[in-house]
């Protein structure tokens, strides 16, 4: 897995991440919001046992993007990932799909599916994660 540095300015945001401290990343646009979450997620993913990374965005073909240009190319090749969006079948088995992966990259929309439906292939805890 080919490391990567961050910027100072992103160091900065993402230090309470890193602390295990509940965080919303501000930057503009091109200030590098996706590499600093790959920064926290790879980060989680060594650090913690079992770990779970899940990775929510507010359109589908940003699910693409961060899996295509960021999450993949810097974990794709030591962790299990997972794009799922209104127009992937995975949407059909999202429950299966994070048990299985260890990142999973989706829409905001699709988790909010799995946490209200009661089909068991769909539906998913997230306290169980």
């Amino acid at each position: 897995m080919a490391d990567f540095e961050l910027r100072a300015y992103q160091k900065e945001v993402v230090e309470r991440a890193l602390n295990r401290e509940n965080v919303i990343i501000w930057l503009p646009t091109g200030g590098g919001k996706t590499r600093a979450a790959v920064y926290v997620a790879k980060r989680h993913l060594e650090s913690t046992a079992n770990a779970k990374v899940m990775v929510l965005v507010n359109k589908i073909h940003l699910v693409d993007q961060h899996y295509n240009k960021e999450f993949k190319p810097h974990l794709g090749d030591h962790y299990k990932l997972m794009k799922v969006s209104g127009e992937s079948e995975e949407k059909d088995f999202f429950g299966i799909v994070v048990k299985s992966n260890d990142v999973i990259i989706c829409t905001a929309q699709i988790l909010y599916n799995a946490l209200i439906n009661k089909e068991e292939a769909k539906h998913i805890e997230l306290s169980g994660l």
